[in-house]
């Protein structure tokens, strides 16, 4: 009974060594919000964005394929009844050949910045808040792609009154052009 329970542990502990590295590994996509202010007052609408951040060496697949084939990148954005947020806009995607024969098809990678509008309802309640976005993605290398992904990114904001200023933030990633 204890050779079985020793050879268990072994062989758990083993499986545990080769998963390790896989389960270290960066992740394919991280995301980062960026707000365009420190608070949000009921009743206005504001600029945010989403830095997504694609591991090296990868790229995902646009939100707008061109070709048949292409787990599409999509991101759901949701809110509370105090609020709603404009679709997101992925920005352009770059053109990349899967292999020497194949199709180009359109991609993102290295830092992308997938831009929304929040607009708070005039009613809504103040404080903070936790609404949420959604990704979904297909991520390729130069030889394989990974399964599609989600990947959850909360998104903490904080409500204040009606026409209380609030400080800007990231003003690099949000002065009109």
């Amino acid at each position: 009974m204890k050779a079985r329970s020793i050879s268990l542990i072994v062989l758990f502990g083993l499986i545990g060594l080769l998963a390790g590295p896989a389960a270290a590994e960066e992740p394919l996509v991280s995301a980062k919000v960026l707000h365009s202010q420190a608070a949000y007052a009921q009743g206005g609408t504001y600029p945010l964005a989403i830095a997504l951040t694609i591991r090296p060496g990868w790229s995902i697949m646009s939100d707008r394929p061109k070709v048949k084939g292409p787990y599409p990148t999509t991101m759901l954005l949701q809110c509370s009844a105090d609020c709603s947020f404009s679709p997101a806009v992925f920005p352009k995607t770059t053109a990349q050949k899967p292999g020497p024969d194949q199709t180009p098809v359109d991609v993102f990678s290295g830092t992308v910045i997938v831009r929304t509008t929040l607009t708070v309802a005039k009613n809504a309640q103040l404080g903070p808040q936790l609404l949420g976005a959604r990704l979904s993605y297909q991520g390729c290398d130069d030889n394989t792609c990974a399964l599609p992904d989600d990947l959850e990114v909360p998104i903490q904001v904080k409500i204040a009154p009606a026409g209380q200023a609030a400080a800007p933030l990231n003003q690099e990633i949000f002065k009109k052009k």
